[in-house]
Order: C-alpha cells, then sequence, then structure tokens
C-alpha cells in the first residue's frame, strides 16, 4: 500500500511539473527547455555516461534550460530539441544494454576503474568472427557495440570512426604503390635475411 502511495504521489509531482511546463512555454517564458530526472543507484557506468550524462552537459551549451533531478523511483525525461543518445551494450553481451546489475565483472565499465581495469575489460570484450571493420549491429553486434564506444569516446559518429582507422592505411597502400623501387628494396633485404636464417637452422639440423 505504501509502494502504490509513493508511485501515485511521483506520478502526479511528474504530471504537475510537465503541465507547469506546458504553461510557461506557452507563456513564451520556456520556449527551449529540457527537464532530466536519474535515479540514483550507485556508480555510474560507461553507457550511463555516454548515453545520458555526456549529453547532458553539452545540451547546457545549446538550450536555454536545462533542468536536472534525482529521483527515487525511475528515470523520466521530458524532452525539447534532444538528439538521440549513445546506446551503449554489455561488453560480454553485445544484445544486452550496458547494466550495473551485471552479474559478468566483465561487462560493465564503471567510470570509478582503474586504467589497468579499462583496459582488462576492454581485452576481454567479446567480438565477432569477422576481419572486417564495418559497423552493422545486426551482422556483427560485438564488433560494431565496441566501434559506437570508439565513436562515442572521440566525441564523433561511426562513420568518422572508420574514416580513421582507414585512411592512415589507405594513405600507406597509395604512397608505396607509387615507390615500387622502395619495395624492391624491402623484398630482397627481407629475402635474404630469411636465407640467411634458414642457412643457419639447416646448419644446426643436419
Amino acid at each position: 500500500m505504501h509502494k502504490k502511495l509513493q508511485v501515485n504521489r511521483f506520478i502526479y509531482a511528474a504530471q504537475f511539473f510537465v503541465k507547469k511546463l506546458v504553461v510557461m512555454a506557452e507563456s513564451s517564458a520556456l520556449l527551449d527547455c529540457i527537464f532530466f530526472g536519474i535515479q540514483s543507484i550507485g556508480i555510474p557506468h560507461l553507457g550511463n555516461y555516454l548515453g545520458a550524462l555526456e549529453s547532458w552537459v553539452n545540451l547546457q551549451d545549446r538550450h536555454s534550460s536545462v533542468l536536472y533531478s534525482i529521483v527515487d523511483l525511475h528515470s523520466i525525461t521530458v524532452r525539447a530539441l534532444l538528439s538521440p543518445a549513445t546506446k551503449v551494450q554489455s561488453l560480454r553481451n553485445p544484445t544486452a544494454k550496458m547494466s550495473k546489475s551485471d552479474p559478468e565483472h566483465l561487462a560493465t565499465m564503471l567510470l570509478t576503474g582503474s586504467p589497468e581495469d579499462a583496459t582488462l575489460k576492454f581485452f576481454e570484450a567479446v567480438t565477432d568472427f569477422t576481419s572486417e571493420v564495418t559497423f552493422d549491429p545486426k551482422a556483427w553486434p560485438s564488433l560494431s557495440n565496441l566501434m559506437a564506444i570508439h565513436a562515442a569516446v572521440l566525441g564523433g559518429t561511426v562513420e568518422q570512426a572508420l574514416v580513421q582507422y582507414k585512411q592512415p592505411v589507405a594513405d600507406a597502400i597509395l604512397r608505396l604503390r607509387c615507390e615500387p623501387g622502395y619495395l624492391r628494396f624491402v623484398l630482397d633485404n627481407r629475402s635474404r635475411r630469411a636465407r640467411e636464417l634458414a642457412i643457419l637452422v639447416l646448419s644446426r639440423v643436419c
């Protein structure tokens, strides 16, 4: 009974606040306002940061009013001109959202974790059986999740992250195609070294 009463009070308060915002907006007092309510559930993880906290900070520079609150039941958001947030999936199960309640220690990246902990979790993150670097959440969910995280941390899009990854390789290939003499030098030099090692091994075997 107490829980139901608490829920009803929260819903009433939220509805009242939304109505208040509408009235103020109609009177031109709040034409560009965003209200966030977040549940206090301990240490935030990477998904919380990239999906909400980081964008909340950035929104302060782009909107006239950004209001925050801590709620004790669940999160609510009243949106106005709000762009889609980054969705971060579990590092061990790309079909599930990253969560602090995940029993798998390696699945969630807490913001208070050490650099060593972060390195370990990314090294142990689940990946897909493909040699291609392609963003396709349906075909390659694990790889796409890591690419989305990488892009969000860099502050760009997945497409920009792909270009950043592939462009140096493409530039090197184009440069080497224009330097056949250098390629011949490398091949001859490495071939000679390979023969020297082969002779050394054969001398020990024979």
